[in-house]
């Protein structure tokens, strides 16, 4: 759960940051220029360096909208949907791994559609957060390239904090083990100790 957030909140913080930084105009920027009356015909003397400047945009109603604008890169609502979306996934995806390694007895059919099922679930975020990705683009908020860099950056933390996870699991799991077999070997000595007194 810790690395779950941690990833997420860190997904977050770089990309308001990259939008700072890096920003670039939203597709519908026109719209917001120059406002509800705005066509691609509307005349206009306006240069391109002007029209990058919001004191020059003929509508100065909302600011906020303006300043929104130009945070284009990288789209924050296909980075925070990836981030929960690709985390849950690949450690379903993982787990279905360990199910089928795994040495408890279960019988082959059994495991098959344990297995099945999770993956089937393990899908369903990802449809989820590329229906999200696809509503930016068709609601011309982003580029093509705005929802793939989240979707890219939500992919390296989820990565990233998942691997660690998934060693750490593996660190407990082997160090049962260790403690296991030393306790064997304890048992193990002690026996002998005993057998040895008795033939003494």
């Amino acid at each position: 759960v810790f690395a779950y957030f941690t990833q997420f909140l860190l997904t977050i913080m770089f990309t308001e940051i990259l939008k700072v930084c890096v920003g670039s105009l939203r597709p519908d920027f026109a719209f917001r220029c120059f406002g509800p009356d705005f066509t691609p015909s509307y005349p206009t003397n306006l240069s391109l360096s002007q029209i990058l400047s919001d004191a020059e945009c003929p509508n100065q109603q909302d600011m906020e909208s303006l300043i929104d604008g130009r945070k284009s890169f990288p789209s924050g609502h296909t980075s925070t949907a990836f981030s929960g979306a690709f985390f849950i996934s690949l450690y379903i995806f993982h787990s279905t791994l360990r199910i089928q390694q795994s040495t408890i007895q279960i019988n082959i059919p059994t495991r098959s559609i344990i297995v099945t099922a999770l993956q089937i679930i393990a899908v369903a975020p990802l449809i989820y957060a590329s229906y999200v990705a696809v509503s930016r683009l068709r609601d011309y908020r982003h580029s093509c390239v705005d929802v793939l860099a989240g979707a890219v950056l939500a992919l390296f933390f989820s990565c990233v904090y998942l691997y660690q996870v998934i060693i750490g699991a593996n660190l407990d799991e082997n160090e049962h083990v260790l403690d296991s077999q030393l306790e064997l070997c304890r048992i193990h000595q002690s026996d002998r100790r005993v057998n040895v007194r008795k033939f003494i």
